[in-house]
């Protein structure tokens, strides 16, 4: 226990603490600056990618409401998707 107290109250301990606070402060900011390059390029993808995809789906929704034939096959792939999960409700039922 003496040698504790003898390591801690050296001038060398307390200089090599200052160092390495000193580092890891340097570290954690060049760090902190390359994550926060780095994510915001992530959310300007992101972004781009959900306003393509609402721009699609805006373009789809604008061709089904211009044409009668459009409506009729969105309208019958409903149909199937509605029977399909009907039919799989059926058989998760059935095979319990």
């Amino acid at each position: 226990m003496q040698d504790l107290f003898a390591v801690f109250s050296s001038l060398s301990w307390w200089i090599s603490v200052v160092i390495v606070g000193i580092l890891i402060n340097i570290v954690s900011n060049l760090l902190q600056r390359g994550l926060d390059g780095s994510f915001s390029k992530s959310s300007a993808r992101l972004q781009r990618y959900s306003e393509r995809i609402r721009d699609k789906s805006n373009q789809d929704y604008e061709r089904v409401r211009n044409s009668q034939h459009e409506q009729m096959l969105w309208a019958f792939r409903e149909m199937r998707y509605r029977l399909r999960m009907l039919t799989y409700l059926v058989f998760i039922r059935k095979f319990e």
